[in-house]
Order: structure tokens, then C-alpha cells, then sequence
């Protein structure tokens, strides 16, 4: 009975997804932290200003509206943040898990205790605001401390059994970054770029130039399609001439460290799993990634009068609504009273640079995932 092959179109499709959908979560991560950092912000600056603590009292049902508002929208935003950490925490990430637990414990019970010294330190009473703070935020705490229960019990699993193996995968990581040589008494391997063909990338083995197909042909393995370690009749032919023994076991050893091809006899493995492969990648991507800064600055400047301008001064009807309502002292300025206090055009240069900031973010993400995630 035949093998069923896999259809290629439909893997690269389905890898694509998965990276449109790590992206997304990415994306959505760092959207829900602007989102917990412009409401942190918003609330520290009531507390260290003191102007929480000492709410006239006409004004403490708007205010408590308007906390309660933005510590639920923390609280959706956590909870987000606190999901993606889930996941990448199971990846081994760990680093996002241990932050979520750090924040969820400051929210839970160290912001009680800060609001509370600071209330002594400014004066005042506690008032209907300052309460509400410290309720939505003590149940934003305890949801993010919960949702890193099974995944925390999961990783310290991970890591106890993985302890008895860390040296064998050390010593396996050694061999797959083995790097080519000259031969002796000749001058060092010319230093490769991301236009170099497959012979002159430091993963590629002098012993095998002579009988790679590649090589002959003067072109690159991936786009000649069998070559060094992904060719499973070359390989085979390179250890019928290499001696049994030592030789032999060297690079069946090198070989499996590299792609784990001798396990796949059947069908040729994807360039895109291959050393050789990945380190055109990542040469490609030390001359993408520069381009990003000039390029972004570039777009910013094209859209900046087309776009950028018309929507800033649509929004500061808007801006200056939704500050009437969040503020903490009633407000009676208008958008014409903002703009001569802090300039209209330095305004829009801040947003500007923020958003170009944004755009960045995106430029290098992308090169990131056309490089190692599409390896286009």
C-alpha cells in the first residue's frame, strides 16, 4: 500500500497560520499592556498628585464612575495578557508566567497596602473611588494568580524531568554549531553573506563540496533541492565510502544532530528544517532589519499631512470629552485652551512619533517572521 504524502502547499499553509496566529497573540499581549499601563498610569497619577484622596464631595460618584470604568477595562486587559501567558509559559517561556505572577500579587495584595500609605502620606479619608480601586483590583489579581496555576505545575514537571538530560542536549547542541574551517595552512572560510550560495555558510562540510549535487550544479541547495544533509541518496552514498567504525558513527552522529533525516527515508525532509538553511536566514535577516528604521521614518513622513494631521485635530473634540469625564477636578477648558498650553503642532509631533514607534514594532516583527517563521 502506497504512502500518503503530505501536500506540501497545505503544510506551508498550515505553518503560516500558526505564525499569523503567534503574531496575533504578540500583538494582542502588547495591546493589553498599553491598555494596563495607560489605566495604571491614570491611577498613580491621582494618588501620588493626591487629588484621590481628597475628592470634593460632589464629585466622588463621577470620579468612582469613571476608576470603576477604567479598572474593569485593566481587569479585561490582564486577564488577556494573562491567557497569552498561559500558553507561552507551556512553550517554556517562563519569564512572561513569572511577570504575570508578580503583577497579579502587587494587584492583589500589594496595592492595598501602597494606597493605604500613601493616603497617610497625602491626607484625606477613604472615599467610594479609592474603594473601588482596591476591589477591581484585588479580583484582577486573584484571576491572573489562578490562571497560572496549571501551567506553572506544568513547567516545574518540565523542568525536573529535563534535568538528567540537560548535558546530553548540550552535547548535542555543540555538534549542530559546528563551524566549517579552512584547511590547514589556508586562509579562514570567506565570511558568508546573505548572497552567498550553500558551500561558502558555515554549517556546510568540506568533505562533502566533492560529492554534493549542489555544488556541481553551482547552485544553492534550496533552490537546487537536495544537497548536504536533506538528500537521503547522498547520504547514503557518503557513508557506503566512509569507513565502518569511528568515520562512520562521526557523521551518522553529525548528520542526525543536524535534521534527523536518517529517520526519514521515505521522503526528503523541508529545506526549512536544515542548519544550512536557517543560517541564510539569518544573514538575510542582519541586512533586513536595519531597513526597517529608515523605512518606517519614511512612511511616517508620507502619511504625516495626509493622514496623521486630519485625524489628530478630529480627535481633540473627542479627547477633550473623554478627559471630562476621567478627570479628577471638574474640567472646564476647551480644545482651543489645550492647544495654546501645549502647542497644537508639538502635540501632533508626539503622536506622530508614537505612532511611528507602533510601526517599528510591526516593520521588525515582520522581518522576523519573513525570515524565520515564512523562511520566504
Amino acid at each position: 500500500m502506497a504512502q500518503h504524502k503530505p501536500n506540501r502547499a497545505v503544510t506551508d499553509f498550515v505553518t503560516k497560520a500558526k505564525s499569523l496566529g503567534e503574531a496575533l497573540l504578540d500583538w494582542g499581549t502588547w495591546l493589553g499592556l498599553v491598555v494596563c499601563g495607560a489605566v495604571l498610569a491614570y491611577i498613580f497619577y491621582g494618588i501620588f498628585s493626591g487629588q484621590l484622596f481628597n475628592l470634593p464631595r460632589g464629585e466622588v460618584g463621577r470620579v468612582r464612575e469613571s476608576v470603576d470604568t477604567m479598572t474593569r477595562l485593566l481587569m479585561y486587559a490582564a486577564i488577556a495578557v494573562a491567557f497569552v501567558a498561559t500558553i507561552r509559559t507551556k512553550e517554556a517561556k517562563v519569564e512572561i508566567g513569572a511577570g504575570v505572577i508578580a503583577a497579579g500579587l502587587g494587584l492583589w495584595l500589594g496595592f492595598p497596602m501602597f494606597a493605604r500609605y500613601m493616603q497617610e502620606v497625602k491626607g484625606g479619608s477613604p472615599n467610594a473611588a479609592v474603594s473601588a480601586i482596591v476591589q477591581n483590583f484585588g479580583v484582577t489579581g486573584r484571576i491572573m494568580l489562578l490562571a497560572m496555576v496549571w501551567p506553572v505545575l506544568e513547567w516545574a514537571w518540565r523542568f525536573v524531568r529535563a534535568v538528567p538530560l540537560k548535558r546530553a542536549q548540550q552535547e548535542l547542541v555543540d555538534k549542530a554549531r559546528l563551524r566549517r574551517e579552512g584547511p590547514k595552512g589556508t586562509k579562514a572560510a570567506i565570511k558568508p553573506t546573505f548572497l552567498s550560495p550553500c558551500w561558502h555558510l558555515p554549517y556546510c562540510r568540506d568533505y562533502l563540496v566533492a560529492m554534493c549535487p549542489a555544488f556541481k550544479a553551482r547552485k544553492r541547495c534550496w533552490k537546487f533541492g537536495g544537497g548536504c544533509f536533506c538528500d537521503n541518496s547522498m547520504i547514503e552514498a557518503m557513508l557506503v565510502g566512509v569507513k565502518k567504525g569511528g568515520g562512520q558513527a562521526y557523521m551518522q552522529s553529525e548528520i542526525a544532530a543536524r535534521t534527523g533525516v536518517m529517520k526519514q527515508r521515505q521522503r526528503k525532509p523541508p529545506c526549512k528544517r536544515c542548519f544550512i538553511y536557517l543560517e541564510h536566514e539569518n544573514l538575510k535577516y542582519n541586512v533586513m532589519h536595519p531597513l526597517a528604521y529608515p523605512l518606517a521614518a519614511v512612511i511616517m513622513y508620507l502619511l504625516y499631512e495626509p493622514i496623521v494631521r486630519p485625524v489628530w485635530l478630529a480627535s481633540q473634540v473627542f479627547l477633550t470629552n473623554l478627559w471630562g469625564k476621567l478627570a479628577y477636578q471638574a474640567v472646564t477648558e476647551t480644545p482651543e485652551s489645550i492647544a495654546q498650553v501645549f502647542g497644537m503642532e508639538w502635540a501632533m509631533m508626539m503622536f506622530t512619533v508614537l505612532l511611528g514607534m507602533f510601526l517599528l514594532l510591526g516593520l521588525l516583527r515582520l522581518c522576523e517572521l519573513w525570515c524565520f517563521k515564512w523562511k520566504l
